[in-house]
């Protein structure tokens, strides 16, 4: 954990999706205060439509939805900037419009991930101060 799982009503290049999954890792690090390495994001492209709500006016409109699992601990101005930050990225990388992107969290505790290392921690504040 964290693992972020997008949603994606459009195509995105298998090259394109490394360099967005990059820079996704480095903006999750920086916000959420841990190290890349920790994040794994999935692209799931679903094609047109595949991805939609209804706007206001009663039409359907294609959306990113990004699905955060994350550990729990961060206060929500951090997950609130994080969505700011992923927005950013895929604005800039793909042209998606900010306000078509949407983030849902899901806070675990640590022990909830596995990795070869063994089992997850909580995130702590410490975890922050050893990350920069």
């Amino acid at each position: 954990m964290p693992y972020l799982h997008l949603d994606l009503p459009v195509a995105v290049a298998p090259a394109d999706r490394a360099e967005i999954a990059a820079r996704l890792a480095h903006v999750y690090a920086e916000v959420m205060a841990t190290n890349p390495e920790r994040v794994t994001v999935a692209f799931r492209e679903l094609g047109e439509n595949g991805v939609v709500r209804l706007r206001p006016d009663g039409a359907l409109e294609p959306v990113v939805m990004v699905n955060c699992d994350i550990r729990r601990g961060r206060a929500d101005e951090q997950r609130e900037r994080l969505g700011n930050a992923v927005a950013a990225v895929l604005d800039e990388a793909l042209g998606w419009p900010r306000e078509r992107t949407l983030l849902e969290f899901t806070q675990h505790a640590g022990d909830e991930m596995w990795r070869a290392t063994g089992l997850g921690t909580d995130w702590t504040p410490e975890e922050a101060a050893a990350a920069h």
